[in-house]
C-alpha cells in the first residue's frame, strides 16, 4: 500500500499509511501484536506536512547508501562501531520512505526498521526493532584461580512512534535559505516493547522544540562521499525535549536532493559520529 491510496480534489492522500518498502526488515519479540499502535497520521496533520513540501522533483534522489556510527557512549571504555544500510524512496506526494538495518561490529546487536519522513529531517512514522546482546564477562574465583564467568541475555526490543503535532516557523523545511535560521515543534507518540521474562510496553509522548542554522556558504558535497554531486549546506540544530536535557544534531542539506543527511548527534551520555561509504543515485 502507498500512501496515495486515496485522493482528494487537491489528488493529494487523504490517509498517510506506513507503506512496505520491500521486506520486512524488523527484528520483533514473537507475541502478539493486537495492541501495535495504529501508524496513521491525522488528516489535519497530514494536510500540515504536506504543506511543507516544495513544488516540483528533486534534481537528484538518493536510491541507498551505506554508512558508519561511530558511538562514543560515557559508560564504555572505547569506542563502538556500527554499520549502516538503507534504502530510500520518494513517494509521489514529496515525502521520503525509508528502510534500513545497523548491525554493532563488537555484538551480535543488531536492529532494522523502516518509516516515513519530511525530507530526512522530521521522522513522521516509524516502526524498528532490535536484538540486544546485554552479555556481560565477569571473573570468578576457581579454587586459586580466576575465571571468566559469562551471562548471556539477548532482549528484543521493538519500537512504534508518529507524529501527533508539528509546527514549523518557515513554509518548507525541505527549503532552508543559506545562512537562515529556523524552528519546528513536535509531539510524537511512542510506544516501546521489551520481550522475555520481565517483558513489558510503554507508551508516551515526546514534546520537543527544535532550532537549527544554516551555514551561508556551501561545501562540495564529494567530501561527505566520492560519489555525491553537487554542494551542502551544513545545518545544525540544538533539540529541547520538554523533559530532559537537550541534544545536538548536525546535518548536511543536500539541495539537489532536498534531504538531510545526520553527520553527528549527541545528548548527555553519547554522541555519535557518522561516515558514508557509499551513496547510489536513483536512475532518472
Amino acid at each position: 500500500m502507498n500512501s496515495t491510496s486515496a485522493k482528494g480534489p487537491d489528488s493529494r492522500p487523504k490517509h498517510l499509511h506506513l507503506i512496505l518498502l520491500g521486506a520486512v526488515l524488523l527484528v520483533l519479540a514473537s507475541k502478539a501484536r493486537s495492541a501495535d499502535m495504529e501508524l496513521v497520521l491525522s488528516p489535519e496533520l497530514q494536510a500540515r506536512i504536506l504543506a511543507q513540501v516544495p513544488q516540483g522533483k528533486a534534481a537528484r534522489t538518493i536510491e541507498r547508501f551505506s554508512a558508519t556510527h561511530e558511538i562514543d557512549h560515557k559508560a564504555n571504555f572505547s569506542k563502538t562501531y556500527a554499520d549502516e544500510k538503507s534504502i530510500i524512496t520518494v513517494l509521489e506526494d514529496g515525502l521520503t520512505g525509508m528502510t534500513g538495518s545497523t548491525a554493532f561490529r563488537s555484538s551480535s546487536s543488531k536492529g532494522a526498521g523502516r518509516g516515513m519522513s519530511l525530507c530526512g529531517l522530521v521522522p513522521l512514522l516509524v516502526e524498528s526493532g532490535s536484538n540486544v546482546d546485554t552479555s556481560v564477562i565477569s571473573v570468578v574465583p576457581a579454587g586459586k584461580a580466576f575465571l571468566p564467568f559469562s551471562i548471556k541475555s539477548d532482549i528484543d526490543v521493538s519500537n512504534r512512534a508518529k507524529l501527533s503535532t508539528f509546527e514549523a516557523s518557515i513554509p518548507s523545511l525541505c527549503s532552508p535559505a543559506p545562512g537562515s535560521e529556523f524552528s519546528y515543534k513536535t509531539e510524537t507518540a511512542v510506544q516501546f516493547k521489551t520481550s522475555g521474562l520481565f517483558g513489558r510496553t510503554n507508551d508516551f509522548q515526546r514534546i520537543e522544540s527544535t532550532s537549527c542554522k544554516v551555514a551561508a556558504t556551501t561545501s562540495p558535497a564529494s567530501q561527505l562521499n566520492a560519489s555525491l554531486t553537487g554542494d551542502y549546506w551544513a545545518v545544525s540544530c540544538q533539540i529541547t525535549p520538554k523533559t530532559g536535557s537537550p541534544r545536538q544534531a548536525d546535518y548536511a542539506y543536500l539541495p539537489d536532493a532536498k534531504f538531510y543527511l545526520p553527520l553527528y548527534l549527541k545528548d548527555e551520555w553519547q554522541s555519535t559520529k557518522i561516515s558514508y561509504s557509499e551513496f547510489v543515485y536513483a536512475t532518472p
